[in-house]
């Protein structure tokens, strides 16, 4: 996971008025748990699209997707993994 992609993520969830939650490691934690219904995740996908220009395809975003595992689909190859 990128700590860019981290930091991208949680620049975009405070402008969705969804800051990342204190506590619990942020990026554990669901897009759900941190506040974002069905709307606001097409809301900050378009986001991310405008500022990275990577387009995160609906299909891979659900309620259950961690800021973990949608930072490394932001930014692959700092996850060690292939993206699928």
């Amino acid at each position: 996971m990128s700590l860019n992609s981290m930091n991208l993520l949680a620049e975009l969830l405070a402008e969705l008025k969804c800051p990342l939650r204190d506590g619990d490691d942020p990026s554990r934690l669901t897009l759900k748990q941190h506040g974002l219904d069905s709307l606001s995740v097409l809301e900050l996908l378009m986001r991310i699209e405008d500022r990275t220009g990577v387009e995160v395809p609906v299909s891979r975003v659900n309620a259950g997707l961690t800021l973990a595992e949608l930072a490394a689909v932001i930014d692959p190859s700092s996850s060690g993994r292939t993206p699928r």
